[in-house]
């Protein structure tokens, strides 16, 4: 993509190709540009809001994950998720489920919660119990999940 300006003063982006053809026993360049400046501006927008997203994700003081609905693997997780539960990298809970990874205290309790949220697709303030790795009961909290079909 290459920035131009038109002759009203306004900037563009345009996707060019040019290939060398003879015409006539001439060589000449054949030119295409199509003008890709919404594409462009709609990239620059995502680009933003992806960045937006990730930084309220990751520096909220809010302990946040986002698992997958059909087996419950988290996709991903927040610094305060791994701080609160006792985990050092993403590594060790991406990939794998709340159960396996043992962070409710009463296993019931979670399998209560994700039938809620089957059915509902959102569910809020549920209280509960988490726990470390090590097995220690750490805290109450407060569960709030959504379900985006």
């Amino acid at each position: 993509m290459t920035e131009i300006q038109a002759n009203n003063g306004e900037i563009k982006w345009v996707s060019t190709s040019a290939h060398a053809v003879n015409i006539n026993g001439r060589d000449c360049f054949l030119t295409a540009m199509i003008d890709v400046t919404e594409r462009k501006k709609a990239e620059e927008e995502s680009k933003k809001s992806i960045e937006l997203f990730y930084n309220l994700f990751e520096v909220n003081p809010a302990s946040l994950s986002i698992s997958r609905l059909k087996d419950n693997a988290l996709i991903n997780v927040n610094e305060s998720f791994l701080r609160i539960f006792g985990f050092t990298r993403k590594e060790q809970v991406i990939g794998r489920t709340a159960q396996e990874i043992k962070i409710w205290y009463d296993p019931e309790k979670r399998a209560e919660l994700y039938r809620l949220l089957k059915e509902k697709d959102k569910v809020l303030n549920v209280e509960g119990q988490i726990r470390t790795p090590q097995g220690d009961t750490k805290m109450d909290f407060d569960f709030h999940a959504y379900h985006r079909s």
